[in-house]
């Protein structure tokens, strides 16, 4: 499998697509769901919402092609452990993460649009992830209000450090 700039901007124009109301695509770059390992090329709009979820006894990856992402890592109450800034080359930032640890985890996406490489163990079964009780279903203001609040203490308390 190969991907080159054209096919990231059939992966933009897919989400784009007044259709496609989620405005997210994915490029799979494995051959089948039951697949041991599972590589995506994901695109996600600025204000979508990934819900806070784990994959117990999995790991997951992301590597930045486009864009830039706070992903925050949870306890299972819902307190900010920590805040991993990542961008795509050009920002000079870490461009790659890999989450070994059953935490809680959301991403914040800081640029207009985001797209990614994810690589996750397969085989891909909805009964893998577990979604925070704490969070909703969809993003709702007081939800956001609450994320925000929680980034704000997070960051208060790492500059006492």
């Amino acid at each position: 499998i190969k991907i080159d700039n054209s096919d990231l901007r059939k992966l933009i124009s897919f989400a784009r697509n007044k259709k496609n109301k989620l405005k997210k695509s994915r490029f799979c770059c494995h051959n089948h769901i039951k697949d041991k390992v599972h590589e995506m090329i994901i695109y996600h709009e600025k204000n979508y919402y990934v819900r806070p979820h784990k994959h117990p006894g999995r790991s997951e990856s992301a590597h930045i092609i486009k864009g830039k992402v706070d992903i925050l890592i949870f306890n299972d109450e819902g307190k900010i452990l920590e805040i991993v800034k990542l961008g795509d080359k050009t920002t000079k930032s870490i461009f790659f993460y890999r989450l070994n640890c059953d935490y809680y985890h959301m991403f914040i996406i800081k640029s207009r649009y985001l797209i990614f490489h994810e690589t996750s163990l397969g085989p891909f079964k909805r009964n893998n992830i577990k979604f925070a009780k704490w969070s909703p279903l969809n993003m709702t203001k007081l939800f956001q209000k609450s994320i925000s609040q929680k980034i704000k203490n997070y960051e208060n308390l790492q500059k006492k450090k």
